[in-house]
Formats: C-alpha cells, sequence, structure tokens
C-alpha cells in the first residue's frame, strides 16, 4: 500500500520536462506591444512523486520555477539549459547542459544499506523533427560523475492550442540507460548486499522506463498562468526486476502557478 509523505525538497530533478517546455513555448509570445528578445516565468508549486526511481511510497514536495528563454533557440529552466545550434528546416539539434540528481539511502528504508548516489551534472544532445503538431525527439545525455551513466531518452508528444488561453499537450517516451546508470541505481553489489540484506543483482543497459505524460497549460488573465502535469512511469528490464524496486508503477503529478515578465 502506497504511503504519502510531505518533504522540504524540491522535486526539481524530477520535475516534468514537457510541462516546463509548454510554458516556455507560451512565453515566447510578447506580452507587451513591443516584441522582445527574452522572456522570463516565475512560478511556484507542488509535485507528488515515488521517495526514489522504484519506490512505492509518494511525497509532496515544493516546485518552485524559473524559466528564461532567449528568441527562440535558448531555453533556461531548472532542468537545466538548452540551446540550438543548428537547423534544418524542421529539423534541429540542441546542446543541453542538466543535473542527475542521485539518490539518498535515507530516502526510504529498501534503500538502507545500498550508499548514496552522488548527484552530478549532465551534458548531452537533442535532435528533434517538428512537424506540427507533433514533435518527435531523441535525447542523449552523460551524467559528469555520480553514477558515471549515459541515457537516452526517444518520444513523441503532441502539442494542442485548444484556445488563445489554453495548451494541451500529451507525450509518450522511452528512456534507455548504459550499464554504468543501471547498476548505479539498480544494481546490488556483494557488499551492498551484506549491509542492505537485498540479494545480489547485476542490472544491464537497457530500456528502464516507458513514461507517458499529460499537461494543461491555462493563461488565466494578463501575466499569470496555471498548469497542471499528470504522468505515469512504467519500469521495464533489469530496471522493473531489480530488489531495489518496490513499485514498477511510478505516478506523478504537478501544481503550479507562474508569471510571465
Amino acid at each position: 500500500m502506497r504511503r504519502l509523505a510531505f518533504r522540504n525538497r524540491s522535486l526539481l530533478p524530477a520535475a516534468p520536462t514537457r510541462v516546463l517546455l509548454s510554458l516556455a513555448l507560451l512565453s515566447l509570445a510578447p506580452s507587451h506591444a513591443e516584441a522582445r528578445d527574452w522572456s522570463l516565468v516565475l512560478g511556484a508549486g507542488t509535485g507528488l512523486a515515488p521517495e526514489y526511481e522504484g519506490g512505492e511510497d509518494l511525497e509532496v514536495s515544493p516546485l518552485p520555477l524559473v524559466i528564461f528563454t532567449w528568441q527562440d533557440w535558448l531555453k533556461v529552466s531548472p532542468g537545466g539549459a538548452e540551446a540550438r545550434v543548428a537547423r534544418w528546416g524542421r529539423l534541429s539539434v540542441s546542446g543541453r547542459l542538466g543535473y542527475e540528481g542521485g539518490r539518498d539511502q535515507d530516502d526510504a528504508d529498501r534503500l538502507k544499506g545500498l550508499g548514496d548516489v552522488d548527484g552530478a551534472a549532465t551534458a548531452g544532445l537533442k535532435l528533434a523533427w517538428t512537424p506540427e503538431p507533433f514533435e518527435v525527439y531523441l535525447t542523449v545525455d552523460r551524467a559528469l560523475g555520480g553514477s558515471d551513466g549515459l541515457t537516452g531518452t526517444l518520444g513523441l508528444d503532441y502539442t494542442a492550442k485548444v484556445s488563445e488561453r489554453l495548451m494541451l499537450t500529451a507525450g509518450i517516451a522511452a528512456v534507455m540507460a548504459d550499464d554504468e546508470h543501471m547498476q548505479s541505481y539498480f544494481g546490488i553489489t556483494p557488499r551492498q548486499s551484506a549491509a542492505s540484506g537485498l540479494a545480489r543483482y547485476d542490472a544491464e543497459a537497457g530500456l528502464k522506463r516507458v513514461d507517458f505524460e499529460a499537461t494543461a497549460t491555462w493563461m488565466i488573465g494578463g501575466n499569470w498562468m496555471l498548469f497542471g502535469s499528470a504522468g505515469v512511469g512504467v519500469l521495464t528490464g533489469d530496471a522493473a526486476d531489480s530488489p531495489v524496486v518496490e513499485e514498477k508503477v511510478q505516478p506523478r503529478l504537478s501544481l503550479a502557478l507562474g508569471y510571465r515578465f
């Protein structure tokens, strides 16, 4: 049975990416009569997600938002920074900088004895094809420390501007990871097995999760906006079979209020 906890810890590393991107897209439209090269969105809200990837219990955490865009090629958000470096019609390549949040063995009872996985900066690339209203994308990111792992995401998003005030987005994504990432988060070494009581386990590279997500952004009036997201991630393969995992189905919700400058 799932348990709900409240923690004073940011959910930014796990914040739904498509929520931030939909906000960024809306923020590109100038809010004043004159056009501007930049836009800034500030907001705050709350998010609900598992204690850790594979955890059963859910936790509520604050969700601060700061989103800056420059023209149509640079976006900076709590999830990191993305800058387009080349474009050929609807096909584009962008560089990415972000952060992998790591994991604390005190996050849940199941993790005790496994040790911490340090957080680390990430660097990567994104290849996107945007035949509106769809976006097909592939991202590859390397953790510069921490797990030292490589992750990749292949996804499809559909965005519908229902009205001048309402934007809806739905998407599906497959998340893949290499041996280093999988072993750091889902594997159990002999030493960790002795300390935790969990069976030794080798987690190998492959598809680790499939994500489904829907978001809605509502322009309340003036420069104020309300947005929400509901999604679920389903762990697969070696990740799903790991003794670390208590629940394969990982739900998440978020709700926030933002102001566009």
